[in-house]
């Protein structure tokens, strides 16, 4: 079976060097993370230790991250900031990291109250220094009363096409922006 993962990686400053690592996976596999690996050679906090498989522990996870992009608006941003960018430049060494929450496979292990906060820190959260990769299985019924254009929206699609599907043969493949 495919793996399926959720991360969340804060980062500082333009330099966007990854701190932390934590991942979401259904089922324990660790493959979609296993090239990160090696960042832990670099330095420990790159790579957090856990990943979280269960649908509990994605919702606990998103309502942290939702809770840091709120800590954000309130505590950095006020009416001063337009975003996260703008604070960092003005506050030097205590610039507020960066963050990089990395989905795969999504909507495995995501109750319908996951989808809705990861559509909020997906349209939201990038004033707040929050970005997304999320990687959409398709083939997975998505959670009642969510729509994926909600979480497209706005987002840069890229679509992998197999050589079957495009009626090549060999292994090339494309990708499609949808």
């Amino acid at each position: 079976a495919a793996p399926h993962a959720l991360a969340v990686a804060p980062q500082h400053g333009d330099v966007r060097v990854a701190r932390r690592l934590p991942a979401v996976q259904r089922g324990g596999l660790v493959q979609v993370f296993d090239p990160f690996g090696f960042l832990a050679d670099f330095d420990e906090q790159l790579i957090a230790s856990r990943i979280w498989t269960d649908t509990r522990q994605i919702d606990e996870q998103l309502t942290r991250l939702t809770a840091h992009m709120e800590t954000v608006l309130q505590k950095y941003l006020r009416n001063e900031f337009a975003t996260i960018h703008e604070y960092n430049a003005q506050a030097g060494e205590v610039a507020e990291p960066f963050q990089v929450l990395v989905a795969a496979n999504f909507p495995t292990n995501f109750s319908e109250a996951a989808a809705r906060k990861l559509v909020s820190i997906a349209t939201s959260g990038p004033r707040c220094g929050v970005y997304t990769l999320i990687m959409v299985d398709r083939k997975q019924k998505m959670p009642t009363n969510f729509d994926l254009n909600d979480l497209a929206a706005g987002a840069v699609h890229l679509d992998w096409v197999s050589a079957s599907e495009h009626g090549t043969v060999g292994a090339e493949r494309e990708f499609d922006e949808i």
